[in-house]
């Protein structure tokens, strides 16, 4: 999918993922000759990226930005397509092109995920407690958030009741566990400082269906044991 809106730009871009993370996806590429693109061509490529997603395109040569097109705004990017024309003409090709993916909470819960390698790893790197903040930011009052996986070429599917994981042409279906009713008994026999700010159970992160990516694997189970040991406590705080 990213591949191929590059490659209206250049014939074998070199493409880097530069983070993937909850909020945000940065890709650069580079090619040996920049191509000429029109808007109709562009804004079909533009069409077949997740429409509740922003994305943004930057040409850059020498770290010197030469126009930007926004996905929503095609047609007002005359800049950008005349600097692209310049840069075709050019036998020297030294320019850049970065997409900047700002990612947003659908109304069916779903998050973007462009590189999952790179995504859980930007992940197991956070502290625990940056961790928490952005699961229960993509959670909020929600019972389940789904992580749609649009790098993966296979189908693949797996997740805990609450936070799910799969490529757009799997089917996963999990049933979802009441939270408020299992909060509810944990604030009867349990006192836990932090759960305005960290409000889950142990059943949010224990996997249902395991990953094969180890990292996340041990991710997940860890804040399993966490959350289980504040439900044993009388007293627990972050």
């Amino acid at each position: 999918m990213i591949n191929n809106l590059f490659k209206v730009f250049y014939d074998d871009p070199q493409i880097e993922f530069v983070k993937d993370t909850f909020n945000e996806c940065v890709v650069s590429a580079s090619g040996k000759k920049i191509l000429i693109t029109d808007f109709d061509e562009l804004e079909q490529k533009f069409s077949k990226l997740p429409q509740c997603d922003k994305f943004i395109l930057t040409i850059y040569q020498n770290d010197i930005s030469y126009g930007t097109i926004n996905s929503t705004l095609i047609h007002n990017s005359d800049d950008f397509f005349e600097n692209l024309k310049e840069f075709h003409d050019k036998e020297e090709n030294d320019t850049q092109i970065k997409l900047t993916i700002s990612k947003n909470l659908t109304d069916n819960n779903e998050v973007s995920i462009y590189n999952l390698e790179l995504f859980i790893k930007l992940i197991s790197e956070m502290t625990i407690d940056k961790k928490l903040f952005e699961f229960q930011r993509i959670l909020k009052e929600n019972n389940v958030v789904n992580f749609i996986i649009y790098n993966e070429i296979k189908e693949l599917n797996f997740g805990s009741e609450t936070f799910k994981f799969y490529t757009p042409e799997s089917e996963f279906k999990l049933d979802s566990v009441n939270r408020k009713e299992i909060i509810k008994k944990r604030n009867l026999i349990t006192n836990f400082a932090n759960s305005e700010e960290y409000n889950f159970t142990p059943d949010d992160f224990k996997w249902i269906i395991e990953p094969t990516n180890m990292k996340l694997y041990k991710l997940f189970n860890d804040l399993t044991i966490i959350f289980s040991l504040i439900y044993l406590s009388d007293y627990s705080r972050f």
